[in-house]
């Protein structure tokens, strides 16, 4: 992770390891159970509610949200 965070600092157009999608829902149903999944996803995974600290930090931490 200290080599995905480099990267993320050196990077001068964009993150390299951001990906994006767009997703082209029109049901208002189907809105809702996709974020519904979605956040059910986010919830169970903790690897998905993790950030990495440094500034201020004299070594990076990785932190788990509780929610996001």
């Amino acid at each position: 992770q200290e080599g995905i965070l480099y990267h993320h600092i050196a990077a001068e157009k964009g993150d390299p390891y951001l990906l994006q999608a767009t997703f082209a829902l029109r049901d208002p149903a189907h809105i809702r159970r996709f974020a519904e999944g979605l956040q059910a996803m986010i919830d169970r995974h903790d690897i998905l509610r993790t950030a990495l600290v440094w500034e201020g930090l004299e070594q990076p931490l990785q932190v788990a949200l509780r929610r996001v």
